[in-house]
Parts: structure tokens; C-alpha cells; sequence
């Protein structure tokens, strides 16, 4: 997976977030990503699959959210 651009400054996410571009079958190119922490937020993985108009750092609060329930 190559590295995409993300938009720490706007996201307003629980530390840094980082993105890639991940490639399907058919070639077409998504740009996913979130936010790793180490050392809490281990009780599992949240996916959220946004809309065509929706973009990953609108996600930051939401992230964030969940962070601080652990």
C-alpha cells in the first residue's frame, strides 16, 4: 500500500491518522486510512464505510468518540 495524503488539521481525530491508497481488482483507487493508537482503544476495530461524498477525516470526531470509551 502506497501513502495518501490526510488532513490531520481538519479531522479532529485522537492523535495522528494516516492514509493509503488501496488498490481493488478492477483498478480502481480508494483512499482508506484512520487512527492506531497504542495503549488504549485495544477493545477492538471499528469500521465505518463513508459515503461516495463523504471523505475520511469527517470521521475524526466519531474516532475520537469511540477512543475515549476505550
Amino acid at each position: 500500500m502506497q501513502r495518501a495524503p490526510f488532513y490531520d488539521d481538519v479531522a479532529e481525530g485522537p492523535g495522528k491518522g494516516q492514509a493509503f491508497w488501496i488498490e481493488t481488482v478492477d483498478r480502481l483507487k480508494l483512499r482508506a486510512g484512520g487512527w492506531f493508537s497504542e495503549g488504549h482503544c485495544q477493545n477492538g476495530t471499528i469500521f465505518r464505510f463513508p459515503c461516495r461524498g463523504d471523505f475520511l477525516e469527517g470521521s475524526g470526531q466519531i474516532a475520537r468518540a469511540f477512543a475515549k470509551f476505550g
